[in-house]
C-alpha cells in the first residue's frame, strides 16, 4: 500500500532561484517624519516648511492671491492640511541676522499686513514660548494671528496683537517628507540553500 504523503514537507531551493524573492523580501522603505523646528539653527534656506498654529494652518490661496491666508479664512475655501502642497509650504529665509517667510506657492515674501512682495522687506522674528505650538511669530513688527473659522476672509489678522494666544503660536515642520530604502544582503552566497517548511 503507498503510504499517505505527509501534509508538511520541507523545500529546499537555491539562491540563484529565489534571489528575486529575496531582494523583494529584504528592500526596506523607511519613511522620516518630518523634522519640527525647535531651534532657529535648525532653519535652513533651502529647505520648505509649514506653519501651523492650534486654529490653522497658513498658506497661498488662489482665491486670495495678493495675501498670506489661513485655513479657517471665510473666502479660501475648502483645504486640508498637506506638507506635499506647494500653497502650503514656506521657505524661511536668513539674510544677515534676519529671516523672511518667502511663499512658495506665491512665489513671493511675505511682507507688511501680509501682503505679498517681489521683495524682502519685512523681517520675520521669533519668540520660543515652548509647548505644542512653541514659535510666536511676528512679521515687520506685528503678530501673525490666525482666526478663529469664519471670522475674517483670510483667516488671519496682522496686527498689534502680542499675547500669546492659540492664534499667534505655531508649529514649524519641514514640509517635505523623506523616503530613505535600505537593501539587506541576508545570506550573500549564490549557491547558500534556504529551507523553509511548507504545506503540500
Amino acid at each position: 500500500m503507498k503510504p499517505n504523503k505527509p501534509k508538511n514537507k520541507k523545500k529546499t531551493f537555491t539562491m540563484k532561484k529565489i534571489s528575486l524573492m529575496l531582494v523583494a523580501l529584504f528592500c526596506v522603505f523607511f519613511t522620516v517624519q518630518a523634522q519640527t523646528v525647535t531651534e532657529l539653527s535648525q532653519l535652513n534656506n533651502d529647505n520648505t516648511y509649514t506653519l501651523r498654529s492650534a486654529r490653522a494652518f497658513l498658506f497661498y490661496s488662489p482665491a486670495i492671491s495678493g495675501k498670506i491666508c489661513s485655513s479657517t479664512g471665510k473666502s479660501v475655501g475648502s483645504v486640508s492640511y498637506n506638507p506635499a502642497d506647494p500653497n502650503q509650504q514656506f521657505r524661511i529665509e536668513k539674510n544677515g541676522s534676519s529671516y523672511y517667510l518667502f511663499s512658495v506657492g506665491a512665489d513671493k515674501y511675505v511682507g507688511a499686513g501680509g501682503n505679498y512682495a517681489a521683495t524682502a522687506s519685512a523681517a520675520l522674528t521669533f519668540e520660543n514660548v515652548g509647548g505644542d505650538y512653541p514659535w510666536k511669530l511676528v512679521l515687520g513688527g506685528k503678530g501673525m494671528n490666525s482666526q478663529v473659522s469664519g471670522q475674517t476672509n483670510e483667516g488671519i489678522i496682522i496686527n498689534d496683537w502680542l499675547t500669546t494666544d492659540a492664534g499667534n503660536c505655531y508649529k514649524i515642520e519641514e514640509a517635505v517628507i523623506k523616503e530613505r530604502t535600505y537593501t539587506i544582503d541576508v545570506l550573500g552566497v549564490e549557491d547558500a540553500t534556504v529551507i523553509y517548511a511548507g504545506l503540500e
